[in-house]
């Protein structure tokens, strides 16, 4: 074994062990609550550098394939790294978003994950922003987005009118969108509640709060539905968990600008 480890080259065998490295990792974060999407990021890397580990061993021996398909490969991965920090660039720049006292029409608040009952970290950094905002604009009308979805005992909206009630804020200012279950969904339904709250969609102006990470494509979204809206990002303090949803939201931010 030991002969065969020293027959790679200096390159095959880091290629080697960073494989390996990222396997480790996509197996201890597959048990780490809210990072296993970072857990299959890492056994997507593990893969990717052991195709370029085998690719790397077949050029040593005079494979003219091999040497192309490391190049397209590494050709590939450039152009990935240089769109993913184009528009993580443009994730950043919206989290950026700072509360505003301009008047507003109502207030859209963007749902997130619920264990049974009980609202998930990221839900519960929208509920905290969420009461600190009304609490300063006690006349606002609040439309909770949010339906049921796997492992979730109620919606996403009635978990949220659950703790804002807890929190002080008055039931009759809480109105429930409970049938989304994406971020298009959110202000595709909310806006058909907006009459009822005696509101033109087309004129009125709506403060949106959701996670600092997903500002950026809410109001994208919001924008394409025809609404008027600045964003109150909800921030979350753990470093690795906001990582994780900082680079998970390149990947949904790809497949709004092509498919939403």
């Amino acid at each position: 074994m030991r002969e065969k480890w020293k027959a790679f080259t200096k390159r095959e065998r880091l290629l080697f062990a960073a494989a390996l490295v990222f396997l480790a990792l996509a197996v201890l974060l597959r048990f780490v609550p809210g990072l296993r999407f970072s857990a299959l990021l890492c056994l997507c890397a593990a893969a990717v550098l052991f195709v370029l580990f085998m690719l790397e061993c077949a050029a040593r021996r005079g494979s003219r394939a091999a040497v192309w398909g490391r190049r397209v490969l590494l050709a590939l991965l450039a152009a990935g790294f240089v769109l993913f920090a184009a528009l993580e660039t443009m994730v950043i720049r919206g989290s950026l978003a700072e509360k505003t006292d301009e008047p507003v029409s109502a207030v859209i608040v963007l749902g997130a994950g619920v264990n049974g009952e009980t609202p998930s970290l990221t839900l519960r950094t929208r509920i905290d922003a969420a009461a600190a905002y009304l609490e300063e604009h006690p006349d606002v009308p609040v439309i909770l987005s949010g339906g049921q979805g796997p492992g979730e005992a109620i919606t996403e909206a009635e978990c949220m009118r659950r703790e804002l009630v807890k929190r002080g804020i008055p039931e009759s200012q809480l109105h429930l969108e409970e049938e989304s279950t994406s971020t298009v969904e959110n202000f595709t339904y909310s806006r058909r509640l907006l009459p009822e709250l005696g509101l033109d969609a087309k004129t009125a102006t709506l403060a949106v709060i959701t996670s600092d990470f997903h500002c950026f494509r809410a109001h994208l979204i919001a924008q394409r539905a025809g609404l008027a809206v600045f964003d109150i990002p909800a921030r979350t303090d753990w470093v690795l968990l906001n990582a994780n949803y900082y680079v998970r939201e390149f990947f949904a931010l790809g497949k709004t600008l092509l498919f939403d």
